[in-house]
């Protein structure tokens, strides 16, 4: 069991999440999907979130990974990464 000192704030159907905090007593998963307007939750992806048998993507990737994996990267060449390939 981890130290609730230490961990996510956020309670759901599984129990209180299991993920080291990492803003305002959230784990990056739960802090995004708190300040992203109509967040919708994947309940497999969520429950494994909250028992820690993964981890957050924003834990993993880098700030600018994130940011070429949701919105593209623009090199204008056609590469998929182009922001307009995405939309």
């Amino acid at each position: 069991m981890k130290d609730s000192e230490t961990t996510c704030e956020f309670l759901s159907e599984w129990g209180r999440c299991a993920q080291p905090r990492y803003r305002d007593d959230w784990c990056s998963y739960h802090f995004n999907a708190l300040h992203i307007d109509g967040f919708h939750h994947d309940d497999v992806y969520h429950r494994k979130i909250v028992e820690a048998r993964l981890e957050p993507s924003h834990d993993v990737l880098t700030s600018i990974e994130v940011d070429a994996l949701f919105r593209g990267r623009c090199r204008n060449d056609g590469r998929r990464t182009d922001l307009y390939t995405v939309l």
